[in-house]
């Protein structure tokens, strides 16, 4: 791998969104629109697979296998109003979720998330002093491709539509 002083990220976006989409990541009957989810501190994109070591009799590991596969997005809110509370305490239960992130720029390229189908963990958790609510998304993977997600509405937004290829949970789109 070559060095790239450009691909060091020193800012993140500060825009992340929210849709309410179908379990298989399709439009609502009625359509929802773009939410904003207001000041975000921090957000973090985890995509994790699990990896089981094949052991023969003597011991020794003679292959690896992938196993399970695990996409979050975890970060902090800034914000600690009524309104975020009440959505995340029960307003997002039961619910699947379209997540876009501006995640910013590097290499001169804005770099933009699309979580096509998510779960958000119901959860409040604050503490006295600065107030911090803590976030998790449950990325699930798409059986079909999630395509031409429009962008209007997002402010911020590079892209004008964003997709998720089948059998995929994610995707990050470069826009100059």
């Amino acid at each position: 791998m070559a060095k790239d002083a450009g691909a060091i990220g020193k800012y993140f976006g500060s825009h992340l969104y929210y849709q309410e989409r179908n379990d298989d990541g399709t439009a609502l009957s009625t359509p929802d629109t773009w939410h904003d989810f207001g000041y975000v501190q921090e957000l973090k994109v985890a995509d994790t697979t699990d990896i089981e070591d094949a052991i023969d009799m003597s011991g020794s590991v003679v292959a690896q296998d992938s196993s399970k596969r695990t996409v979050k997005l975890t970060g902090l809110f800034m914000q600690s109003d009524k309104t975020t509370m009440d959505f995340l305490k029960s307003g997002c239960r039961s619910k699947y979720y379209a997540i876009y992130a501006n995640l910013g720029v590097i290499n001169g390229v804005t770099q933009e998330l699309l979580a096509g189908i998510c779960e958000i963990k119901p959860q409040v958790e604050l503490a006295s002093g600065v107030k911090r609510i803590p976030f998790e998304f449950s990325v699930l993977k798409n059986a079909s491709a999630i395509s031409s997600i429009s962008t209007s509405g997002i402010s911020g937004v590079k892209a004008s539509t964003l997709s998720v290829s089948a059998e995929e949970y994610y995707s990050i789109t470069e826009t100059a």
